[in-house]
């Protein structure tokens, strides 16, 4: 799979994701610039994400990241489980 393949799969993926959360939270539209957009910036955080909780990993001297890396990355960001938890369990109602 090329370069360019595997982007425009991260969009279309990044895109149906945020069209989700969007309706989630009472947005009945979106421009499709305004989603490209929205797509690119949370795929960049997610591969910032993703490269912080590997760093994690290397500096333990191990080659795959555990939850504790993971942890660590969520801490960096001021992002607590509990709150992916409450998250996670408001939506599961929806």
């Amino acid at each position: 799979m090329s370069s360019s393949e595997s982007d425009a799969i991260r969009q279309q993926y990044m895109r149906r994701a945020l069209s989700i959360l969007l309706r989630g939270t009472n947005y009945d539209t979106a421009t499709a610039s305004s989603l490209d957009v929205l797509s690119t910036v949370g795929a960049l955080y997610m591969q910032t994400m993703f490269a912080h909780v590997h760093a994690y990993a290397e500096h333990a001297t191990r080659t795959r990241p555990n939850m504790n890396d993971v942890g660590r990355a969520l801490d960096e960001r001021r992002v607590s489980v509990g709150q992916l938890d409450s998250y996670r369990r408001t939506e599961a109602q929806i």
